[in-house]
């Protein structure tokens, strides 16, 4: 009984018994060839490390037509400030003690300078200014005033940027004690100097606003720490 032969350039298949074929001459030359060849190492840099290591990703330059990054603008941050009733009660107490220290702060000079401050919708600033109440122990009222409104400035600065509610017991105190005082001005330009400035009208306008805006942010914030 003759064998079968098999063609030449076909792959012999694997026996049932599952014995793995011998390697060829060509697949051992391979592999002699891959273990004789030399390791490639990353070159060393100064620093120690390797080259690939040392890499940094190379930045972008610039493209003329790419739009420009965006910038906060002030509108942008006073909605910000706004955004919250701690922020709108914050501003709302700034401006009224800006207004305050601008009236203030022009007495202020005109009575060390000793000029008549300009009078608008009424007459009588340069009798006020001229006379002894506008001073005390030698130094113009209106620095103290505006002393008064700085301190405010600060406290109430200081209550936003930390939420501390204690801070707002400073321009309710010192609005409190400016309210006596304006009260008593009040009187003198009515009933002694019969004259009415319109700066200190002003200044103590501005001043019994934001005590009042001090109450009602007390009452809403005072506890919080």
């Amino acid at each position: 009984m003759s064998s079968k032969r098999s063609r030449p350039g076909t792959a012999r298949r694997p026996s049932a018994s599952g014995s793995a074929q011998a390697p060829g001459p060509a697949t051992r030359a391979a592999g002699s060839a891959q273990a004789s060849a030399p390791a490639t190492r990353p070159r060393p840099t100064a620093s120690g490390g390797s080259s690939s290591a040392s890499r940094t990703p190379a930045t972008s330059a610039p493209v003329p037509g790419d739009p420009a990054p965006a910038v906060a603008s002030p509108v942008g941050g006073l909605r910000g400030i706004l955004s919250d009733d701690r922020g709108r009660f914050a501003a709302a107490m700034v401006v009224l003690a800006l207004i305050a220290t601008a009236a203030l702060t022009y007495l202020a000079i005109e009575k060390l300078t000793n000029s008549n401050p300009v009078c608008f919708i009424v007459q009588g600033c340069d009798q006020v200014q001229a006379s002894r109440y506008s001073s005390f122990m030698g130094i113009p009222v209106s620095l103290f005033g505006l002393g008064d409104v700085l301190l405010v400035l600060v406290a109430v600065v200081a209550w936003w940027r930390t939420g501390d509610g204690r801070l707002l017991y400073v321009p309710y105190g010192l609005g409190l004690i400016g309210v006596f005082v304006i009260a008593w001005l009040v009187y003198l330009e009515l009933f002694v100097i019969h004259a009415v400035c319109i700066w200190c009208t002003t200044a103590g306008v501005s001043l019994i606003l934001g005590w009042l805006v001090s109450i009602v942010a007390v009452r809403r914030f005072g506890t919080a720490r």
